[in-house]
């Protein structure tokens, strides 16, 4: 439904929150815990302007790096603990009105502390008030975890008096009645509304008059007000992290599928469409994944005194020797990767079936680029190498707000080659825990040596979807990028090895025994034996047993099931004890 109304969406952010310090832009899965609430607000079809109202400077500069408008601070006497939350609303819509002459017609009132309500969300209520027009709001709401049905009021005896009576108590939990609570993430008014509004409220009273809710789940609806919620909602941010699924063509990254290996070319064909295609026959005989295609057009991506023009001026093929060579890529099973260095190269190439982009760091401060491939909707690989994370942050932020979440951060550099104490693999989980985004690891490690397929290995453990490594045609020839590639058998070799070190990690889970393990269990395992012979008749006491490794009998932990009955035959001096071997 399209909406010709003025509509305005306001956050509250004051600053002297008492339960945690600055609350609002405290960090969850690495942003500020308001960044949710703006980017939701800014995404919205139906949203004109998303102002954030707000008594500290600090809380002000970080909504505004989030895309906020921040017309005015909050006076002290609006941002009290105490005052009420109309109070502030109506106080920036009388600055709207009276400074920038801007009458809203639709009031979109959002908390900044519930980071899971959506742009979905919102629509969905300001497009229920604009249907009814004699709706007064809409609000969100969600079903109770705790049944009012249990409740019961403390009396000064420390009695408890319940609310319910009996009758209705005795149900049993999963066959109460639904029941549903507003969850303060957000409402949705007309300005005409507040006209009669004239004693502020501790709460705004959107309850009231003709209202209508939006119902959200559990998640969407956690309102963060302690340590206690922020440790939930990076729970929360973890598992969606951890339970993704990126597709790649027909291949599948993310949790229980095999880590992706790309093998990367470079400008390891020195310019030859011959070399080229030799190195595809290359990745796919290694049982690589995915060829990763270094595509640009040099005139627009640097300028010609560039210490690298006339090197990486040789190495360049035209938009039909690319798409010649990204067939013959698809014809040989791979995936295509490809490392656009200009806006030339990814228009051009848009309509082959590239599987995937990836944006190199020498792009990362081109925005447009960045837009234009996050539009195609085909997975991103962004590497981080060299940038700082403001700059990561931005790129990151640009690719969502034009509907691409399938984003893999890169992490590695290439220092031709990369020294050891340069690869800091400690940083995979600080970069994915900060972004709460999947991670990749690409290799530059001295292809000399053994480190070169032992590093790429060790990331692993650290969860990567995918692992990019440089190969040549052979090493020994020198060409481009060498210093870190694998020659083909080594490319073939490190691709075997990494599949048996994921058998050997197996999977996040306590899993059923294997035969060997049951075969190990059963002969390292203690048992009951007798110490001494037993003669029939005897009943059993703790100085006729012991504990001995056995291949039969009774466990150690179950001696109880024995002591006190009687033995109905004789048994010998380290024999093994069985149940049947009583009355």
């Amino acid at each position: 439904m399209e909406n010709t109304k003025k509509t305005v969406a306001i956050i509250p952010a004051r600053g002297g929150s008492r339960s945690v310090y600055k609350k609002n832009i405290k960090l969850l899965g690495g942003k500020p815990l308001i960044w949710y609430t703006i980017k939701a607000a800014l995404k919205s079809k139906y949203i004109d302007r998303v102002i954030v109202s707000t008594d500290d400077e600090e809380i002000a500069k970080v909504a505004k790096e989030c895309g906020a408008e921040i017309p005015f601070l909050q006076s002290s006497e609006t941002a009290q603990y105490e005052s009420s939350a109309l109070s502030a609303l109506l106080g920036a819509l009388n600055h709207l009105e009276t400074k920038d002459n801007y009458f809203p017609e639709v009031i979109v009132y959002l908390q900044p502390t519930s980071p899971f309500r959506t742009s979905e969300h919102i629509d969905k209520a300001v497009q229920k008030l604009l249907e009814d027009e004699t709706l007064d709001g809409v609000f969100g709401a969600t079903e109770v975890n705790q049944h009012p049905y249990l409740t019961f009021e403390m009396m000064e005896n420390e009695d408890p008096k319940h609310l319910y009576d009996k009758e209705e108590r005795s149900f049993r939990r999963q066959d109460l009645p639904k029941r549903y609570i507003t969850n303060a993430s957000l409402y949705v008014t007309r300005r005409k509304y507040f006209h009669n509004i004239e004693e502020p409220k501790p709460v705004c009273p959107i309850l009231k008059g003709k209202v209508k809710p939006i119902i959200m789940n559990r998640e969407s609806s956690l309102d963060i007000n302690d340590l206690i919620d922020f440790h939930i909602g990076e729970t929360i941010l973890k598992s969606k992290n951890e339970e993704k699924q990126i597709l790649i063509g027909n291949k599948k990254l993310g949790k229980d599928n095999k880590t992706f290996v790309i093998a990367e070319m470079a400008g390891g064909h020195n310019g030859s469409l011959t070399n080229a295609k030799q190195l595809i026959d290359i990745a796919a005989e290694s049982g690589a994944d995915a060829i990763k295609l270094h595509i640009y057009n040099v005139e627009e991506c640097m300028i010609s005194t560039h210490k690298l023009y006339t090197k990486i001026k040789d190495l360049e093929f035209n938009k039909e020797e690319w798409e010649k060579l990204i067939c013959y890529a698809k014809e040989r099973g791979l995936k295509v990767i490809s490392v656009p260095g200009d806006m030339k190269s990814v228009e051009g190439l848009s309509e082959t079936d590239i599987d995937s982009y990836f944006i190199y760091p020498a792009c990362i401060d081109d925005l447009e680029m960045i837009k234009k491939i996050a539009q195609l909707k085909k997975p991103i690989f962004l590497q981080l190498g060299g940038i700082k994370i403001n700059e990561a942050e931005r790129a990151i932020e640009e690719i969502k707000n034009h509907g691409n979440d399938d984003i893999i951060l890169v992490h590695g550099f290439q220092a031709f080659p990369t020294k050891l104490e340069d690869i800091k693999l400690n940083q995979l989980k600080l970069f994915k825990d900060r972004f709460n985004l999947p991670v990749a690891l690409e290799d530059h490690t001295d292809g000399h040596t053994k480190f070169a397929s032992i590093i790429p290995l060790l990331g692993l453990p650290y969860e990567v979807h995918a692992i990019i490594k440089h190969f040549t045609i052979n090493r020994a020839l020198k060409l481009i990028d060498h210093e870190s590639a694998l020659n083909p058998d080594e490319l073939k070799t490190f691709i075997e090895d990494l599949r048996e070190v994921e058998m050997a990690l197996g999977k996040k889970e306590f899993s059923k025994f294997s035969e060997d393990e049951k075969e190990y269990r059963n002969y390292v395992k203690k048992r009951v034996v007798a110490k001494n012979n037993i003669l029939r008749g005897r009943i059993i006491t703790e100085e006729d047993i012991s504990f001995k490794r056995a291949n039969e009998g009774i466990s150690s932990s179950n001696k109880k099931l024995i002591i006190g009955k009687k033995a109905n035959k004789e048994i010998s001096k380290n024999s093994s004890i069985n149940l049947n071997d009583f009355e």
